[in-house]
């Protein structure tokens, strides 16, 4: 099973490889073909039937909001949930801490929600979920090591933190040091309806 989670996380870092290339060449992440994109803001529901999410993930059956989006230095991070850098295999400087609510309205057969599926892309930059530090942010992986995807009960919800980590090499100092002023977004499906989430902070 991890062999799998593994092998599919590495297909995932490749095609968003491709998508960081693409937007160098043609300075844009807009796809040139019929393509229909649609923007969301917080609190706005995302329904993934009928489009393809990274690495072809199967989430029939679910959507998501983004209900809230915070940026916490490393440091402060590790102290809030109790945690020591030892305890993790990579630590950033920041973390990029996002709250969604995961719905499944019960007309599909997916498995839940893979967290490897909703990358957060910037201007030149990208960013996936940390499995460490998202299992951490949540009671209720029972303090395992990684958490990779969440599902809830038919015609239910339930609220999950995912935890993205940021890196200084990854921006400019004068970006790096507002980085609540980037422009960054959930890139949820790719096609045939490319869906994201704008992400604000208070």
């Amino acid at each position: 099973m991890k062999k799998k989670i593994l092998i599919l996380a590495s297909a995932l870092v490749l095609a968003i490889g491709w998508c960081v290339q693409y937007f160098n060449i043609n300075h844009t992440f807009a796809l040139h073909d019929s393509c229909d994109v649609r923007w969301y803001g917080m609190h706005e529901l995302v329904n993934l039937d009928n489009s393809m999410s990274y690495g072809g993930i199967d989430q029939t059956g679910y959507a998501f909001s983004v209900e809230n989006c915070r940026i916490v230095d490393a440091e402060d991070f590790m102290t809030e949930y109790g945690k020591t850098p030892d305890q993790f295999s990579m630590v950033p400087e920041r973390y990029l801490v996002v709250t969604m609510n995961i719905e499944n309205h019960g007309e599909g057969e997916g498995s839940g929600i893979n967290f490897f599926s909703l990358p957060v892309m910037g201007n030149s930059w990208y960013t996936m979920a940390d499995p460490e530090a998202t299992a951490c942010a949540n009671p209720f992986y029972n303090g395992a090591q990684e958490a990779y995807g969440v599902a809830a009960l038919e015609d239910t919800s339930v609220s999950v933190t995912v935890v993205y980590r940021l890196y200084a090499f990854m921006f400019p100092e004068s970006r790096w040091e507002n980085l609540e002023d980037e422009n960054m977004c959930i890139w949820s499906t790719v096609a045939p309806i490319q869906q994201k989430v704008q992400l604000q902070f208070d």
